[in-house]
């Protein structure tokens, strides 16, 4: 038989939409079409919303079991979820300081004009070229990706730039974002001073707890998380 279709999502798994959650503050909308990770540079204090359009579902129902699916991430990201036509999402954000969402073409013409829709990530590298076949644009796409979780969409959203008190790096640990020989945990075993005296700290003495060589590189690098990520991982 076929599935039974449901145009709600399960029972007590959302709410109807309420202004006072989301009056003064900032909002990240999280809905059915892009349930990964908000962007890293989002307010610490941001609230994040869950939303399930309601004027789409009624139209478009889908199976309790594609409910559970999205639902299970859904409630993972935001710690409450609306369903709610478009009028009544536009009244409740109203009084947001500001809102934002990933982009998707499913729900862009559902969301109040006011939410600002950010373009995510694509999932895989855009091949420019025409393709002959599936094959072809697989190969061209993949080209350069030796896991999953190196494809553009997958990876790990960009961190926020660290704030880094030179005098305090002393005997902090460190891993290398691409580790070369094995060398993957390091930790910083001296602060070096520039000349004349007094003018500050501009080096650093990094040692590799496998090998334990060491070596001399400028504090600053470290806020490149493209090589180096704070703590042991």
């Amino acid at each position: 038989d076929e599935p039974a279709l449901l145009s709600a999502p399960p029972a007590g798994r959302a709410v109807a939409p309420a202004a006072r959650a989301a009056a003064g503050r900032d909002v990240w909308l999280v809905h059915p079409w892009a349930l990964g990770e908000p962007p890293a540079d989002l307010p610490r204090d941001c609230l994040r919303i869950g939303w399930w359009p309601a004027d789409h579902h009624r139209l478009w129902p889908w199976s309790a079991m594609r409910w559970a699916f999205a639902d299970s991430r859904m409630q993972a990201l935001a710690p409450v979820c609306w369903y709610a036509g478009g009028a009544d999402l536009d009244a409740a954000l109203a009084g947001a300081r500001s809102v934002q969402t990933w982009a998707d073409p499913h729900c862009g013409t559902l969301l109040p004009p006011g939410v600002l829709q950010r373009a995510a990530t694509p999932l895989f590298v855009p091949v420019r070229q025409p393709c002959q076949s599936f094959s072809q644009w697989w190969r061209r796409s993949m080209h350069g990706i030796d896991a999953l979780r190196d494809l553009p969409g997958l990876a790990a959203p960009a961190q926020p730039p660290l704030r880094l008190q030179p005098a305090k790096l002393l005997r902090s640990k460190w891993t290398a974002a691409k580790p070369l020989n094995r060398e993957k945990h390091f930790i910083v075993t001296a602060l070096i001073e520039e000349d004349p005296p007094g003018a500050g700290i501009d080096l650093i003495t990094m040692e590799a707890v496998l090998t334990r060589r060491s070596f001399t590189l400028r504090w600053r690098e470290l806020n490149d998380s493209t090589r180096w990520l704070q703590g042991w991982r």
